[in-house]
């Protein structure tokens, strides 16, 4: 009977018949039923979101059934150890009594005690962001419960399930996966299972900014869980709403309820969540302009996540804070938020994201003239921008690099940030000559190449400037044949961009004739001077031509 209440979510009911047991069960013959209704109080009180008490009611029920050596019995007080573990965010003891139940159930052929288990871990994988175990686990554990006609359990599997397409954005996925969690409880009138679906489906609403659509439904499952007393739906339901309110910009309400939200998921326990509520709090502190308030949001938000070791979404939260304070120019505290996003990101493998945060704060010290720590965070992200196939982000940030040398006067080292910023600029250029997209490459590449060769002209550099000028002269010519490809039913000459190409083209084969001679390379020079002569004759710039054709006569006298 105690089970039957504790389904229709009668937990008031559910938990004084389970209590009259453990308290009538004295003697040893009585050891069974007492772990039995210990386990069903532990039962009521992780559904009531008291867990410490379930712990400890979960602990006596498991070192009962270990003294009367029922396994099967010490396995559901292992898997429900096990929910209660991943509902406060401590996923390496949930995956260690998870893991621990399966293999007791496996030994068993117990296959409902596996799907439970199996849909536990799946949650945990879910939480550590390893989405394709958490399918295969939440898979497995929905066609066991389909199998033995569990829809309780099916139903729980069908929201992990959804909860992993939405994470992926799915949302075609996850919303067929929430309806029929929904429609699944209803039918077997599990309220507490019908509202979480419900909470899902605000959720995925406001995903998508369906925002009107979002708010009954969340209304609805606040409802429910307010009337079967279920505090952690009612934290879920408010955090909902409030992200109906904020996205409709009705924002008193939504302080009011992320506020309400924050505080019940505080008293919970519930750690990720209330770091969840906050970050979305921070928000909207963002757009009322109320920085500081913003900041305290996001700074203990990102506190929290570091405490459960959620280290992606902490340095999140660190790189929105420094974007918070580099609006409000204390740039000091934004490149530090920055920095320290940068090590997490590169300490759990995320390389883009990590010299994302390294070129934002290298972009805060530069605006700051605080050029020797501006040239150390670009220098930091030029190589793994190449490693990862960023090209235009490695060119951009060798550019920011070639100026601030610049500022230092490192002209030489300016001058090679320059040239090979403008190889990569060329690279892609040509790469994506089918597409107009590449003028803005070439164009980028054109300004890097004549950074260069200005800055070697200055420093007397013959070498560096030639290297430049051939760079241009390349360019030059990937433009013409990626305009000639585009043009091939009129005459190129007659199209203004492709003469200016050629003349572009000639201008710098003069200038590299004109330093093949001064160093002497007098056979070069020839070549260069006579390659310009017969474009500018082609394009029909007789000026041009004449003074090319000068230059060659000069050499041979």
């Amino acid at each position: 009977m105690g089970r039957t209440h504790h389904l229709h979510s009668r937990y008031t009911n559910a938990a004084s018949l389970f209590q009259q047991v453990v308290d009538s069960a004295n003697g040893k013959e009585d050891r069974k039923e007492r772990a039995e209704a210990l386990h069903g109080l532990g039962s009521v009180s992780t559904a009531q979101c008291e867990y410490h008490r379930a712990e400890e009611l979960y602990i006596q029920a498991r070192d009962t059934y270990a003294l009367i050596r029922d396994d099967m019995g010490r396995a559901n007080a292992l898997r429900g150890l096990g929910d209660i573990y991943q509902l406060q965010s401590r996923l390496s003891e949930s995956e260690d009594a998870f893991t621990l139940a399966d293999e007791i159930y496996d030994a068993h052929g117990d296959d409902h005690g596996r799907a439970s288990t199996l849909c536990g871990l799946g949650q945990v994988y879910r939480d550590r962001s390893d989405y394709g175990r958490a399918k295969e686990a939440f898979r497995q554990s929905h066609d066991m419960f389909v199998h033995i006609g569990d829809g309780q359990g099916r139903a729980k599997t069908l929201q992990g399930l959804g909860s992993v397409a939405r994470l992926e954005s799915k949302f075609s996925e996850a919303a067929e996966a929430f309806g029929q969690a929904e429609n699944v409880c209803a039918r077997i009138g599990d309220d507490m299972g019908r509202a979480d679906a419900l909470v899902d489906i605000g959720g995925l609403h406001c995903d998508q900014h369906n925002y009107a659509e979002a708010e009954p439904t969340c209304v609805q499952a606040l409802e429910v869980h307010s009337r079967i007393g279920n505090r952690r739906g009612q934290a879920s339901a408010l955090y909902g709403l409030g992200q109906a309110y904020l996205g409709q910009s009705r924002y008193p309400e939504a302080a009011s309820t992320f506020e309400t939200a924050i505080a019940i998921y505080a008293r919970l326990g519930h750690d990720e969540h209330q770091a969840n509520a906050l970050c979305s709090q921070g928000k909207l502190y963002q757009m009322l302009l109320e920085h500081p308030k913003a900041a305290s949001s996001y700074i203990e938000a990102a506190e929290i996540y570091g405490r459960i070791r959620q280290d992606e979404r902490r340095a999140d939260a660190l790189c929105t804070l420094g974007e918070l304070y580099q609006s409000d120019r204390k740039h000091d505290k934004a490149a530090s938020s920055y920095t320290e996003a940068a090590e997490i990101y590169g300490h759990i493998g995320q390389d883009e994201r990590q010299v994302n945060a390294l070129c934002s704060a290298g972009e805060l010290y530069r605006s700051d003239e605080e050029h020797g720590k501006a040239a150390s965070f670009y220098t930091e992200a030029t190589e793994p921008y190449g490693r990862l196939g960023q090209g235009e982000h490695q060119a951009n940030a060798l550019c920011r690099l070639g100026e601030v040398y610049q500022k230092r006067l490192e002209h030489d080292k300016a001058a090679l940030s320059y040239a090979e910023a403008a190889e990569i600029y060329r690279r892609i250029g040509q790469d994506e000559r089918q597409s107009y997209r590449n003028r803005g490459k070439y164009d980028q590449a054109r300004l890097s190449y004549t950074e260069a060769r200005e800055i070697y002209t200055r420093i007397t550099t013959n070498n560096g400037q030639i290297k430049a000028l051939c760079g241009l002269k390349d360019l030059y010519r990937h433009q013409s044949l990626s305009l000639r490809a585009r043009t091939s039913n009129v005459d190129p000459y007659d199209v203004p961009d492709y003469i200016s190409f050629y003349e572009g083209h000639a201008n710098v084969l003069c200038s590299l004739g004109e330093l093949y001679g001064s160093d002497g390379q007098h056979e070069k020079a020839a070549s260069s001077y006579a390659k310009a002569e017969e474009i500018y004759g082609r394009i029909g710039n007789t000026h041009g031509q004449s003074q090319a054709h000068k230059s060659i006569v000069l050499l041979q006298s």
